[in-house]
């Protein structure tokens, strides 16, 4: 039998060296006997091809993606699978291989090129037809909304081993985001006010000139507990919440620092342009009455109503204040808060005991 390119041992055994060199490895080992030579030389020249690498030119892979990313998922299948489909009516003969991506923090868009016609296709990891990036925009929400940072968040995908955000855009977002949730908080306030001012009026709780007037919860907070002596925490805020809904009708912050105010202070510099935060330069405790004034000041304006009943812990300075700074003080009457009163009670019997 004379050998022929198509009966050459081991001619379906293919061996990767490189990715410019694939060489012919027989799959078992060949005799003389094996064959049936008639002519010495074609013998000779059979064993000089078959000790020789047969090198041949093969396509380098293309540029290939590492790690794990976030996709909108029913619109990156839906596309991803029609992608060849959708190519294949104008290059049957052509097949799309990745070939790059481009990332705009969490975005990616994908391209594919064509082996055979050169052309480039692309598809995004969400709809490209929204504005902003819902994927960006989701994961900076995510972080503020736990109590995180920019440093935990990427902390958190370098583990997952996913491109992260930029700093620059994570700020950015979270700039946009805080204008979003303020106006977000206003509307559902709007809301909230209108549905006590509706209460009140089928309830015929008003005043002599017609005000609907309602019954509201008052409570404060700071960043720093106080235990009853330490005052001096850096921050406070205080709400002030409609009995008949339940609902925020207002919400007040003050803060005694800016660290980008204090930093400028210590080297004796002037502060940059920047969005400041400080409000307030007066005690920690007075922060809570303050807001609660401001909040009583403005019930008229912002929902139409009177704040007539408030229902507090055992604070009368905040009582006090309402009666002297808020403009209809004189008509407002408290409510002790029962859980408070039982509080303070308990602390004056034990204070009897020692």
């Amino acid at each position: 039998m004379s050998p022929s390119l198509q009966s050459l041992p081991g001619s379906d055994n293919w061996e990767v060296e490189s990715t410019t060199e694939l060489i012919i490895s027989p799959s078992r080992s060949e005799t003389i006997d094996e064959y049936d030579f008639a002519d010495q030389k074609l013998f000779d020249e059979y064993n000089r091809i078959m000790e020789n690498k047969l090198e041949v030119e093969v396509e380098k892979d293309m540029e290939k993606l590492s790690g794990c990313r976030i996709v909108e998922i029913d619109y990156f299948l839906k596309n991803v699978m029609n992608l060849q489909i959708r190519h294949n009516k104008r290059c049957t003969g052509g097949r799309l291989s990745i070939s790059g991506e481009n990332r705009c923090g969490l975005r990616s868009t994908y391209v594919f090129k064509c082996n055979v016609c050169d052309k480039e296709l692309s598809i995004s990891n969400e709809d490209p037809k929204k504005s902003t990036s819902i994927i960006n925009r989701a994961a900076v929400w995510a972080t503020l909304s736990t109590g995180s940072t920019y440093t935990h968040s990427a902390e958190f995908f370098s583990i997952l081993d996913i491109p992260t955000i930029s700093a620059n855009m994570f700020y950015q977002v979270q700039r946009e985001l805080s204008e979003v949730w303020k106006d977000s908080l206003w509307y559902s306030m709007k809301e909230a006010g209108e549905e006590e001012k509706r209460a009140a009026l089928e309830r015929g709780d008003i005043d002599v000139a017609g005000v609907p007037c309602i019954t509201v919860y008052l409570d404060g907070g700071w960043s720093k507990r106080s235990y009853g002596h330490t005052y001096n925490a850096a921050s406070g805020v205080a709400v002030i919440i409609g009995k008949h809904s339940g609902r925020l009708l207002f919400l007040g912050v003050r803060n005694k620092y800016c660290s980008i105010c204090a930093r400028s202070e210590n080297v004796g510099q002037d502060s940059p342009q920047h969005v400041c935060f400080k409000n307030w330069a007066g005690s920690s405790a007075a922060m809570e009455q303050d807001i609660i004034v401001e909040g009583f000041n403005n019930s008229l304006t912002m929902h139409e109503v009177k704040y007539s009943k408030f229902i507090a812990d055992g604070d009368s300075s905040v009582y006090a204040k309402i009666k002297e700074k808020v403009t209809y003080g004189s008509e407002v009457v408290k409510v002790e808060c029962m859980n408070h009163v039982l509080k303070n009670y308990s602390k004056s019997l034990y204070k009897i005991k020692k």
